[in-house]
């Protein structure tokens, strides 16, 4: 199942490095064995799964309001990476097996029953949690795999980075920057991504059991998961490459046509968004309420 997403820099976007220049601090673009500047498709999924992680912890709270109250739920009521493990931030904790867990994650999932243990028999919930289910974790493969197409060549798809044509240079002073030193840095202008989609692939898994607890396909949860991430992405919530503290980074994506999305949440155009909601939610639910 394919979804292509037109790209658009709403403000300069930096996604590169930190380098020396000039023996001042600067910021690179990543760029390919030709020295040219590249945006990564790594960057892109990294983007949406921080997105998609915030989304399925929110609407998670909603489903269960009075246990997210207490204090012993804050930490991750529905996402591991928010499970809060000292010196270890937004980390995906899921493995497989899971007896390979860290006893510290461990302890924490039973207590907020994403694992239950009736007499000798083990039952997991909410584990591996719905982003690594999604997005893969140590011993499970991602759903999702992100390629850039040449908007006049949907056929041709590739896992290379595009190169970006439209750079502008600037560099952020003192005021801006601890230790007094300019940071030089070259941007990605706002602006179409030049002619190039982003297409995301959602795989049919072999062992959908690891991937999905409710009813639905994977392929529908991965749908709406992704989908509702993007709202949320272009609304500015979540930003692309450094800086983004500073306002730089935001980003659209906008389906190139929502067939395929109409298709597989069985929506209109009219009610893409309730549909999806609808899935995760009952999803959460599959995993969460005991």
């Amino acid at each position: 199942m394919f979804l292509s997403e037109t790209l658009t820099g709403e403000q300069p976007t930096i996604s590169g490095i930190l380098a020396p220049k000039l023996g001042k601090r600067s910021v690179l673009q990543f760029r390919n064995p030709n020295l040219q500047p590249v945006l990564r498709t790594t960057s892109m999924k990294g983007l949406i799964r921080h997105a998609a992680e915030f989304l399925i912890e929110k609407v998670a709270e909603n489903i269960l309001p009075q246990q997210a109250s207490q204090e012993e739920t804050q930490e991750g009521v529905a996402v591991c990476s928010y499970l809060s493990i000292s010196g270890q931030p937004h980390v995906p904790r899921c493995i497989l097996p899971a007896s390979n867990l860290d006893p510290r994650v461990k302890e924490k999932m039973e207590r907020l029953k994403w694992i239950l243990k009736e007499e000798n028999k083990i039952i997991y919930k909410n584990y591996p949690c719905l982003s690594c289910s999604i997005f893969g974790t140590t011993g499970l493969k991602s759903l999702v795999s992100i390629s850039f197409v040449k908007e006049n060549q949907p056929q041709i798809q590739t896992s290379e980075s595009p190169v970006i044509t439209s750079i502008t240079s600037f560099y952020f002073t003192h005021q801006f920057i601890r230790g007094g030193s300019p940071l030089y840095v070259d941007a990605i202008k706002p602006g179409p991504l030049y002619n190039f989609l982003l297409r995301i692939t959602i795989k049919r898994p072999k062992t959908p059991h690891l991937h999905v607890k409710s009813d639905f396909d994977p392929i529908t949860v991965a749908t709406s998961v992704i989908y509702l991430s993007t709202l949320v992405i272009n609304s500015g919530l979540f930003r692309l490459g450094r800086f983004k503290s500073r306002g730089l980074g935001w980003i659209q994506l906008i389906p190139k046509n929502t067939d395929t999305l109409k298709e597989i949440l069985k929506a209109t155009s009219n009610n893409l968004i309730e549909a999806a909601k609808k899935v995760l939610e009952e999803e959460l639910k599959s995993r969460l309420l005991t």
